[in-house]
């Protein structure tokens, strides 16, 4: 979001999947810099998202095809996908090439994100000053670490946290 969409204060941004493990920190980095948040999620957790700073939430279960259905999202979106005036950064690869007069969105590239202190020391910044927050689905005491990954809740929420105190 900083290095390649390159997003600042004012722009809007729509983040697919704003209520998965990376949407989360999506929506909260962009609110944080001051964008115009959209994202599209469930209506059950609609209101999760618009609590991490999401403007705007589209019903991906109502609404999908975003390039083929342009009618069907608000004003909002189309501003994003404009022609030459939207960006659009993917971290998964793209299965079919993007069509310019489906998507007229500057397509940016295919990010692979490696880790660096750079990047670290960034996402550090914005939660010690509380503009993220992780979000902590369960916590198991480290006995039941096997309960845990065998809960469904790990399939769905690929991000885990071990601490452990020798005392």
């Amino acid at each position: 979001m900083f290095d390649h969409a390159k997003l600042h204060k004012g722009e809007t941004v729509l983040i697919l999947g704003g209520s998965s493990s990376v949407g989360m920190y999506a929506v909260q980095f962009a609110h944080a810099i001051g964008a115009r948040v959209i994202t599209t999620a469930s209506a059950q957790k609609a209101e999760f998202v618009k609590s991490l700073g999401a403007d705007q939430v589209i019903d991906y279960r109502s609404v999908y095809n975003c390039g083929m259905e342009n009618a069907a999202w608000n004003e909002g979106a189309q501003v994003v996908l404009k022609k030459n005036t939207g960006r659009f950064v993917t971290m998964l690869p793209m299965t079919q090439p993007v069509i310019e007069s489906e998507f007229g969105a500057k397509l940016v590239g295919h990010v692979h994100v490696v880790p660096s202190a750079k990047a670290l020391n960034e996402v550090t910044k914005y939660i010690e000053s509380g503009k993220a927050n992780p979000i902590m689905d369960t916590v198991y005491p480290f006995e039941k670490a096997l309960d845990a990954s065998s809960s469904k809740r790990a399939t769905l929420w690929a991000s885990w946290l071990c601490r452990y105190n020798s005392k």
